[in-house]
């Protein structure tokens, strides 16, 4: 299993660092994935009404197929 550190009730005894991404520049995010920004943007834009948030509209499929081979399992 798992173990953390035993802190003893001191604030901030645990730092987490996170890093996402692709790079620092644009240029650095693979092209089928700025496409897929692009359009999912673009469908935002053609439906900008206000809807529930029980109600949320599904993702073009293709942002879909193009984000596909970047997921992670």
């Amino acid at each position: 299993g798992l173990l953390y550190p035993t802190t003893q009730d001191i604030p901030n005894a645990i730092t987490v660092r996170f890093i996402a991404g692709y790079g620092t520049t644009s240029a650095s995010v693979p092209e089928e994935l700025r496409h897929a920004i692009a359009l999912l943007v673009g469908h935002w834009f053609e439906n900008r009404e206000a809807t529930s948030a029980a109600v949320s509209l599904p993702i073009p499929f293709g942002v879909e197929a193009l984000v596909w081979p970047f997921k992670v399992w």
